[in-house]
């Protein structure tokens, strides 16, 4: 009696309701085998009190499996008994660690090759590269030969950026060296040490095709510093 007294004191019994609670909540392991999954339940079945221990076990493991797939075949079984949850839970198991032994026995086997993507790429860059120096190399002959026709196409009659044929000054007279087809403002005969020309200008409206339409263009046009006689 004495001993029972202390025994209840220092060593209460766990409540029926709290261990049935840890019971049910009781699912498997991530990594915990079947055999050690019945094993826990039953070690923590010990204070419940259950009328019929294997069926509270085989709902257990049936609830609590982490396999969805065995969790479903157990589920189809309307004669299932607590032996046959645990064998068949165990063929499950055995047949899922097979299957990933043979995966990774044949894994070097169907291995593929790795496809020489860095050539392909190289090669494609080097062509790449070959199509842009072409380009940028066009476009520097184009920009030398377009400085070098407007070098040409300046007029030798005012310096314009014009044929001569089309200088309006074609027919003009030098007012220094007299002759036809320049002015003297680009007069290789005009003194280097006076200035041919004076501070005035005369603005000429000229028109100029843009388009569809004729647009005026003023042009300044130096005037001749002469002293003319009286």
């Amino acid at each position: 009696m004495i001993q029972e007294k202390l025994r209840n004191h220092y060593a209460p019994k766990p409540s029926k309701i709290a261990a049935r609670h840890a019971f049910y909540h009781r699912n498997q392991a991530e990594g915990e085998s079947i055999n050690n999954y019945t094993t826990a339940l039953r070690q923590a079945a010990m204070h419940c009190e259950f009328r019929d221990l294997d069926d509270a076990l085989m709902d257990r493991i049936v609830c609590g499996v982490r396999d969805i797939r065995l969790q479903r075949r157990l589920l189809t079984k309307p004669d299932l008994t607590l032996q046959k949850a645990i064998e068949e839970a165990v063929a499950s198991e055995a047949a899922e660690r097979s299957a990933q032994e043979i995966c990774k026995a044949s894994s070097p086997r169907l291995a593929r090759k790795p496809v020489p993507v860095h050539h392909e790429d190289a090669s494609s860059d080097e062509a790449s590269s070959s199509e842009d120096d072409d380009v940028h190399q066009t476009k520097r002959e184009r920009r030398k030969f377009q400085q070098k026709s407007k070098g040409q196409s300046e007029c030798a009659g005012c310096r314009g950026n014009h044929s001569h044929a089309k200088c309006r000054f074609r027919d003009a007279i030098c007012r220094t060296c007299s002759r036809r087809g320049h002015i003297a403002k680009v007069c290789r005969l005009a003194p280097s040490d006076t200035p041919p020309f004076t501070d005035s200008q005369v603005q000429v409206f000229t028109p100029v095709w843009q388009g569809k339409l004729f647009r005026s263009h003023q042009l300044p046009l130096p005037v001749w510093n002469h002293n003319w006689p009286n």
